[in-house]
């Protein structure tokens, strides 16, 4: 009975394990497509994290996969959650990280501006450039922005 009793304890405590796994290989997996440009297949993976636990990292790939498919429109809401909580040492393809790299400055600028919202446009093309290392390459498209 107390074998019984032990093993039902340790298969419950490693239910919660199952879905960080899970959620990790549905993260990787969204990170690939997104890498692979299939924007469309990565759009309903990130929806359903999202719904799991929003963070600003998920909202900024959401955003992005928008954005590349010509949707700025729909990218806007999911980028203003983005950019309430960024980070310089973003890295892309880890797991745990729930911050937005700061490269969703440029997104959410260029959303506003193909919306026609050219004030809030050009204070996150200017907040980006300001914060976006010498070396990024959007750094000219966002001066081109101003």
């Amino acid at each position: 009975m107390k074998t019984l009793a032990i093993v039902i304890l340790l298969t419950i405590s490693s239910l919660p394990n199952i879905g960080l796994a899970q959620r990790e290989n549905n993260i990787f997996e969204a990170n690939d497509l997104i890498e692979s440009k299939k924007y469309n297949k990565a759009i309903p993976i990130l929806e359903v994290l999202i719904k799991e636990e929003s963070t600003s990292n998920l909202n900024y790939k959401l955003g992005l996969c928008y954005f590349h498919l010509n949707k700025e429109i729909e990218a806007l809401p999911y980028l203003e959650v983005a950019i309430k909580r960024t980070t310089k040492r973003y890295k892309y393809n880890d797991t745990s990280q729930k911050s937005s790299s700061i490269d969703v400055y440029y997104y959410y600028a260029k959303s506003q501006h193909v919306y026609g919202n050219i004030i809030i446009a050009f204070e996150f093309y200017d907040k980006f450039y300001k914060q976006a290392n010498k070396k990024n390459p959007l750094k000219k498209k966002a001066l081109a922005g101003i």
